[in-house]
């Protein structure tokens, strides 16, 4: 029985066991069973007062890693690994501050106890940080990954900072947790970075990143506040898929290439319900920009060209109205009635901002040739200047009074039934007025009605002026319908 607890239990990933000398016996608390490992993977319980000897074995397998690599001709280089697998870390305190690893690191299922620092340090090769274990929060604050850094399916219990982090080559997040504030602000993906099914519990802040290689966002969760601001996408972007559960700005990033915000979701219910800020956006190409899925009715989108913008399936709000029950509805008419977002004295929308984000989207729509939804953005844009009362003035005063009377009359011109009831009413009006005979020459003649007196005249002409403006308006809303 003694032979068997020469050697540590921990089965490694090659199906073979760690070949590092017994340490301590460890009784599982869930099993009970008597487990034998060496330093390195004993539990934390197991070897919290042997932390001196853990760092100093550690050490010594640092240094003979290192001999191992100096002696290596380059092609044997790209073979040695530091195999750190299942590895249980304490508080690293500074020992990796500034630490420059020219050999493969191989951090896979490593549980770091404490925190786990590694500012200013230096990867020159592939780190593997798969499966990691991250209890006590992750800092990596101005490190340097020259090689491939594979992060897949790690789990940050604390907080995580990658800020002003540098990725020469591929960098992979996909399917982790980041559990606590998450910081990439700064950073800069000179590869491929993949963050796809990956999920943000806390704050994720990717604030002034640059993505020069591709970014592949797809299926990805930000339950907490998101901040892309700044941000600059060089390469292809993918959203898709992405649930947004709070406020989500992505203001001043610029998108260079291909774009994909298809499908993206955001939670509606509660007080902190998604919102997608889209302001004051840069799309170098906007026909290579594609948006749509439920999380257009919670997109704002002032300040940004959206006039060539691929809308996929889309599922707009709906406003009730009286004529036009139903009109699709942009989100910033909403933001302009409440004057900010989700409390936000810093983010206002005014009755202007909506107005031309409308005329932007109608644009794109008759652009489109989609007329009847392009008519609804029509719609919303008369509708919001209608409400602008930030304008001060007679003239303004005036605009809205006009404004007004044409949606009363006309609808803004999206009603064919309006103009025809109107102008039904009017020649009722002149029948009672002037009389069938004079009612009807009044309307169908361009001459003077003869032995008529002034009040007659007047009502004439203005019946007359009246029935013209109706045919003219039916005649354009019954085109418009044609058209669509």
């Amino acid at each position: 029985m003694a032979s068997k607890k020469k050697n540590c239990q921990y089965e490694l990933s090659e199906e073979e066991r760690c070949r590092y000398p017994f340490f301590k016996t460890w009784e599982d608390p869930e099993t009970g069973e008597e487990k034998h490992y060496c330093i390195f993977h004993a539990p934390m319980e197991a070897k919290e007062d042997n932390i001196d000897k853990f760092w100093e074995a550690f050490d010594v397998q640092f240094e003979k890693t290192e001999k191992e690599y100096d002696a290596a001709n380059d092609e044997e280089k790209k073979r040695i690994w530091l195999n750190c697998e299942g590895v249980v870390f304490p508080d690293t305190g500074g020992r990796f501050t500034g630490r420059e690893f020219c050999f493969n690191v191989y951090f896979a299922d490593t549980k770091f106890s404490g925190k786990a620092s590694f500012p200013l340090a230096r990867f020159l090769a592939e780190v593997d940080f798969s499966h990691a274990q991250f209890a006590g929060g992750a800092y990596f604050t101005n490190a340097r990954f020259s090689g491939y850094a594979y992060f897949a399916q790690a789990r940050f219990f604390g907080d995580a900072f990658f800020s002003s982090v540098q990725f020469s080559d591929r960098a992979t997040f996909s399917e982790s947790q980041f559990l606590g504030y998450t910081w990439f602000a700064f950073a800069k993906f000179t590869g491929a970075a993949y963050f796809g099914k990956t999920e943000f519990t806390g704050t994720a802040n990717f604030g002034s990143a640059q993505f020069t290689g591709a970014a592949r966002f797809s299926r990805a969760q930000f339950t907490g506040p998101t901040d892309f601001r700044l941000a600059q996408f060089a390469n292809d972007a993918n959203f898709e898929g992405v649930n947004f559960g709070a406020v989500a700005t992505f203001e001043m990033a610029r998108f260079l290439s291909y774009t994909d915000f298809r499908r993206i979701t955001v939670e509606k219910d509660g007080e902190s319900a998604g919102t997608i800020l889209f302001r004051y956006v840069f799309f170098s190409d906007p026909s290579r920009v594609y948006v749509g899925g439920p999380g257009i009715t919670r997109c704002s989108t002032v300040g940004t060209n959206i006039e060539g913008v691929q809308f996929v399936d889309p599922e707009w709000s709906r406003r009730k109205g009286r004529f036009k029950k139903y009109r699709k509805k942009a989100f910033d008419e909403e933001l302009a009635e409440k004057g900010v977002v989700n409390g936000d004295d810093e983010v206002k929308v005014t009755w202007e901002d909506a107005v031309e984000v409308y005329r932007k989207l109608r644009r794109n729509f008759e652009g489109r040739l989609a007329y009847e939804t392009a008519g609804d953005f029509h719609y919303g844009q008369m509708e919001c200047r209608r409400k602008n009362k930030d304008k001060k003035g007679f003239l303004a005063w005036c605009d809205r009074r006009l404004i007004g009377a044409y949606k009363f009359f006309f609808s803004y011109g999206e009603s064919i039934l309006k103009p025809f009831l109107w102008f039904w009413l009017l020649v009722g009006v002149l029948i009672l007025a002037l009389g069938p005979v004079l009612a009807i020459r009044s309307l169908f003649s361009f001459g003077v009605p003869p032995d008529v007196c002034l009040t007659q005249l007047i009502i004439s002409q203005v019946g007359r002026l009246g029935a013209v403006v109706l045919i003219t308006f039916f005649i354009l809303a019954l085109r418009r319908r044609f058209k669509r």
